[in-house]
């Protein structure tokens, strides 16, 4: 807090520029208290220009992957790398997702891509959304889900090959986040839509089953003097910290800032996913070493599921 002296009388006082909130009140003899308000920060703002987070992902070659976090953009009129895993211009050595200037997304391993809706003048408005971006390695299927709604799908001509080089707010040299990225999270699984849904709109305070990477963004004073604040916190057990590079770190842009795509503080709660099987038929294998037996078994739950055989009774 800060006071100025007063007596009783009006005045001007200019207490800066980089300040979030002001409250003040005048006392009973003539002071006026000052207090100011910082908001911390939820997100961090790239300026599309040269604005990146850099560090090392996972080793995420011929696995199963998710890719989550939240986006939001400043202009539509400019496509936009998002992220980047791996080295851009070796086929199936990147995984990377940019937004098109005139609609529609691209999420692709290079050379090998999954295009949806370009030019489309679709996902063009300039709020804050959620994007998951899954993999599974034995069907090469790749899905795209905004907002935990699917929006596209195709099988990929082959697995992800890359190094783990890492970089979010920009697709290597090609295009740059103009806009801002919250609650960035790298899973070597793939995500079912339902557990999607259940994480987007809330944080995972340090780890969860396959999270290796965990970004919550919350760090710094929202549109504050930042200098310093450089480090991109991962609370996943990797601790693999990404280091903001060329940031401003301070203002309302190129900064971090608030609000996010999540509120701090909002805790995921434990994901169920109830699948069941039911065995309608079965026929036994009639003697030992032989492979003539089978069953029949219908699942319910939410998709993708897997099964697996194991021998029982020895």
């Amino acid at each position: 807090s800060t006071y100025f002296g007063g007596g009783g009388g009006g005045g001007s006082y200019n207490i800066g520029t980089n300040q979030n909130n002001v409250a003040g009140f005048r006392t009973g003899n003539g002071l006026v208290q000052i207090t100011v308000l910082t908001v911390a920060g939820e997100a961090l703002d790239f300026d599309g220009v040269d604005d990146v987070a850099l560090g090392a992902a996972p080793n995420m070659q011929n696995t199963d992957f998710t890719i989550e976090f939240w986006a939001k953009r400043r202009t539509a009129s400019t496509t936009e790398g998002m992220f980047l895993i791996g080295t851009d211009g070796i086929n199936n050595g990147a995984i990377f997702m940019y937004m098109f200037n005139n609609g529609g997304l691209s999420f692709g391993f290079w050379g090998n891509d999954l295009v949806i809706n370009q030019g489309s003048g679709q996902y063009q408005d300039l709020l804050w959304h959620h994007y998951a971006l899954t993999y599974n390695t034995t069907t090469n299927r790749r899905t795209v889900y905004r907002d935990g709604v699917q929006i596209g799908t195709d099988i990929a001509t082959a697995d992800f090959t890359g190094n783990t080089s890492f970089m979010v707010g920009q697709f290597g040299g090609h295009s740059r986040t103009d806009g801002s990225i919250d609650e960035f999270r790298i899973w070597n699984r793939e995500l079912c839509q339902s557990e999607i849904q259940n994480n987007m709109s809330c944080e995972i305070p340090t780890t969860g089953s396959g999270l290796l990477r965990n970004f919550h963004f919350n760090h710094g004073v929202a549109g504050g003097v930042n200098a310093g604040v450089t480090s991109l916190v991962d609370y996943s057990v990797s601790a693999s910290n990404l280091t903001v590079t060329n940031c401003a770190l301070t203002g309302a842009t190129s900064n971090w800032i608030a609000p996010g795509g999540v509120a701090t503080g909002t805790t995921c709660g434990v994901f169920v996913n109830g699948i069941n099987g039911t065995l309608s038929s079965q026929g036994n294998v009639t003697c030992f070493g032989g492979a003539n037996g089978s069953a029949t078994v219908s699942a319910t739950g939410v998709s993708p599921y897997y099964y697996a055989w194991a021998p029982s009774g020895g």
